[in-house]
């Protein structure tokens, strides 16, 4: 694939990543595995983690099995940070699914077929001792057997040398343990290891992913407001070309002390795409960043003073990596930074087999389906698991430096705590799902999540993805609630008190003037003076649209599609609350 290739990538298909396992029972004992793991398991030492040289070893674990439940758990281990996995043997056994976390995992397959598993991993020093359980489930409906060995690397020999091995034959569910001391591996390192932070300036920074996809409903070909919403918009269905929209809305991004758009921008032609040098300058003009959800077009773009940078490299984040391999992403980058020169690429996943692609990694959505859940658990073991990967290498050029002694470059990754007002896609998928914002609590549960975990960076999903219920953009439901709530938070994230900025303003549109009062009593003021009504050709006027939709929200509240005024509008003044 070419880098225009690359250029034209764009997100596609459902944000919500939900597992179907094509059993209930395998998705049951899944869960109660990862509830079972100690915590320990997943919480390690990453803030102990410094830039600088570390020793660097080498192990390495092969399983062998034929039972349908198989378990590997490490209790303590090596500091594992890059981990590379191989299934050498019975890749299409039926049914066949696994977790993985470093060395341990847990895997199913429905028959009693061979399953040969190998997973290396680069190692800073750990644990003293290495130990290790070996089991399968109770809930096996197939006897089998497991073997697991267990070797390190040494460098004098150039060659792994045995640690030992478990073994588990028909009938025995285990666990059985293995146990080893581990101090004469660590006196010979098998490479060397020099470690730098990938990403150097955006420590407690705020974004929010923002969507400017929106034209109104009756535009041919339908916009993005032919789809049913989970909430009723506060300014009705706009236009995301309409400059007085976007300054609203970074008005009220900056008194929310946001600090950057993630814009969703696509191949060229669309709207987004379109869009993209207004809102860049109006962003200048408010004092806040832009990055794009995928490699923006044109490049140049990215050389605007409002992109967001990190040590003078412009930032891109992307959207489901996993739909191309690491090497062709590594080819995409080359490709990027020879033209450009060095950017910082951000990945929505936590696939380790990316970890030389990308600086830093976060989840665009983690819903919370257990009542009182704040995915505090998803963030604390992928921060964990994420943390350190190759520096723009894919896994297998980091392991055959490492082989042969060299100096190997790794890069302490940044991860990003995602937070949510709620989610609700049930109108435009089936079936879909839907997680209650209970009143705000939810929010806040993230948020003090967030807080506690000090997350590098905090992701706000989103400003304005109507569709599928994760907006804070004010609503005829929740008024300006969410904007205030997140100003709050963002002010105790950041440990600073935030000034309350001048938020009365014009475009330069005589015929609207907006100025949203955000003080926290929740109202927006509309001033709309006399304007000629639309007469069916061009752009709808947005003052109509704001015209029925301020009149319809005093009378009753009731929100439908505007029928469109064919008189001209009078000059009104509405006062609007929730």
């Amino acid at each position: 694939m070419t880098l225009k290739a690359l250029l034209l990538y764009t997100r596609e298909g459902s944000r919500v990543n939900i597992m179907k396992a094509r059993h209930p029972v395998f998705l049951s004992l899944l869960i109660l595995y990862l509830l079972a793991i100690p915590v320990s398991s997943v919480e390690c030492v990453s803030d102990e983690l410094v830039e600088g040289q570390h020793p660097l070893y080498i192990v390495k674990q092969v399983v062998e099995t034929t039972s349908d439940w198989t378990q590997v758990e490490w209790i303590q281990s090596p500091d594992l940070i890059v981990p590379r996995y191989r299934i050498l043997e019975g890749s299409d056994a039926p049914g066949l699914e696994w977790v993985k976390r470093g060395l341990s995992y847990w895997l199913h397959k429905e028959d009693t077929g061979r399953v040969v598993i190998e997973v290396e991993a680069l190692a800073f020093r750990g644990d003293d001792a290495a130990l290790v359980e070996v089991s399968r489930m109770n809930a096996g409906a197939a006897e089998g057997y497991v073997r697991s060995e267990f070797y390190v690397y040494n460098r004098t020999i150039g060659d792994f040398t045995k640690l030992g091995e478990v073994f588990l034959e028909e009938g025995n569910h285990g666990p059985v343990s293995f146990e080893h001391d581990l101090s004469t591996f660590y006196d010979t390192p098998s490479a060397t290891a020099n470690v730098e932070k990938a990403v150097k300036e955006l420590d407690k920074k705020v974004l929010a992913f923002y969507y400017n996809w929106y034209s109104p409903w009756i535009d041919p070909p339908p916009g993005e407001w032919s789809q049913p919403v989970a909430d009723t918009p506060f300014m009705g269905p706009y236009y995301s070309s309409d400059e007085r929209v976007i300054q609203a809305q970074m008005a009220m991004a900056k008194y929310a002390s946001i600090d950057v758009f993630i814009a969703d921008c696509s191949s060229p032609g669309s709207i987004q795409a379109e869009n993209m040098p207004t809102v860049l300058r109006l962003a200048e003009e408010n004092g806040l960043l832009i990055s794009t959800y995928s490699v923006v077009q044109p490049l140049t773009l990215a050389s605007h003073p409002a992109w967001l940078m990190d040590a003078g490299r412009p930032v891109f984040f992307f959207w489901n990596p996993g739909r191309y391999d690491p090497s062709d992403w590594l080819g995409w980058r080359a490709q990027l930074e020879e033209s450009i020169g060095p950017v910082v690429w951000i990945g929505n996943t936590i696939d380790e087999e990316y970890l030389g692609v990308f600086d830093g990694f976060h989840s665009y959505l983690c819903v919370p389906h257990i009542p009182g859940d704040d995915s505090g658990d998803h963030y604390r073991e992928n921060i964990e698991r994420m943390r350190v990967g190759p520096n723009k290498k894919d896994l297998d050029e980091a392991f055959s430096l490492a082989y042969t002694g060299g100096e190997v470059r790794l890069d302490l990754k940044s991860f990003s705590v995602s937070v949510i007002p709620g989610y609700d896609d049930t109108k435009i998928r089936s079936p879909g799902a839907k997680t209650d914002r209970e009143e705000g609590a939810l929010y806040e549960r993230m948020w003090r999540m967030a807080i506690g975990l000090d997350a590098h960076s905090v992701l706000i999903t989103s400003w304005n993805e109507w569709m599928e219920g994760t907006e804070i953009e004010p609503s005829v439901e929740y008024g300006f609630e969410y904007v205030n709530l997140a100003r709050g938070f963002i002010e105790e994230y950041k440990q600073t008190s935030i000034a309350t900025p001048e938020v009365d303003f014009s475009v330069g549109v005589d015929s609207l003037l907006q100025r949203p009062d955000l003080s926290g009593n929740g109202r927006i003021v509309i001033t709309v003076a006399e304007f000629s009504a639309h007469n069916g050709h061009g752009d709808p006027d947005i003052l109509d649209i704001l015209d029925w939709k301020l009149s319809q929200v005093l009378q009753d509240g009731d929100v439908r599609h505007p029928a469109r005024p064919t008189t001209r509008a009078k000059i009104f003044h509405a006062i609007v609350g929730y």
